[in-house]
């Protein structure tokens, strides 16, 4: 496995080069605002870097995982979507957008997912563990055999979304009902 460690990437220094990237280890880099369309990433790992802001237009990621990685404002719905796979570990991941992506089992572990999109998005048997989903927007999402037993402040509409065999705790069901304005105490 080829390893990138601890490098900075900006307009100024020695760029990371367009091309296939397979199995590949990237730790401690810096790539916010980087250009990554075009780029394409397999069977890679993403650890404790910075792509916040990236540009992804036809960027690919196939089994691509990112631990404690700051991906702020990322717009994956801007991906090469063929065979788009990813696994998120202690990543905060707020403002991005998975507009009407199909992204069935994804792995979401200790995110924070403040006021994602997930719109019209098919997340079917994703996890959602010890997530905070504050303000995460899902309309007209496919949310079936979701866990999200352990995650916190999301607001789900059963009306708008399927939930199918979706897995709640008793502790964060009032996330179900916000949409009926209802007390619960």
């Amino acid at each position: 496995m080829e390893s990138f460690e601890n490098k900075t990437y900006t307009g100024n220094s020695k760029p990371l080069v367009k091309g296939e990237y397979e199995k590949c280890r990237f730790d401690g880099c810096q790539l916010s605002n980087y250009d990554l369309s075009g780029f394409y990433f397999t069977d890679c790992i993403f650890e404790n870097c910075d792509l916040s802001m990236a540009k992804l237009r036809g960027a690919a990621f196939r089994e691509v995982s990112f631990k404690n990685c700051k991906l702020l404002g990322l717009h994956f719905q801007h991906c090469h979507t063929f065979l788009l796979s990813f696994m998120f570990s202690n990543c905060m991941l707020s403002y991005s957008s998975f507009y009407r992506l199909k992204l069935k089992n994804t792995s979401f572990n200790d995110c924070k997912l403040v006021d994602v999109d997930f719109s019209e998005s098919d997340m079917s048997g994703s996890i959602f563990g010890n997530c905070d989903l504050s303000g995460a927007i899902f309309d007209q999402s496919v949310l079936d055999g979701c866990d999200f037993r352990s995650a916190v402040h999301f607001s789900i509409d059963p009306g708008k979304n399927s939930i199918t065999k979706a897995r709640f705790s008793n502790n964060n069901l009032s996330g179900l009902l916000d949409t009926f304005n209802i007390l619960i105490d």
